[in-house]
């Protein structure tokens, strides 16, 4: 008897619960994703609008900064992270 009612309207509300939870995360994710690719979008603009002398100072000071910052992270910086660095660079160029 006691089974019978954990699998009753009780445990439908937790599984619709959890749909919904996860509907909600799953719509921030998205939403997160598309202010990252308008924002990366927005900066490219800018930067198309310089010097070419000025972007690759900027290239350059951006690929720093990111260097810093995986080494004080992980100890070691990341060569895929430095590839999509360079692949920008030349994009900019």
């Amino acid at each position: 008897m006691l089974a019978g009612k954990r699998s009753g309207v009780n445990s439908l509300d937790g599984i619709a619960f959890l749909l919904r939870r996860t509907l909600l995360l799953v719509e921030a994710y998205l939403d997160g994703i598309r202010q990252g690719q308008e924002h990366y979008m927005n900066i490219v603009r800018i930067l198309d609008l310089l010097d070419p002398k000025l972007r690759v100072a900027i290239a350059y000071l951006l690929h720093k900064a990111v260097q810093r910052a995986l080494w004080l992270l992980s100890g070691a910086p990341s060569s895929s992270v430095f590839t999509s660095l360079a692949r920008l660079y030349l994009f900019w160029l």
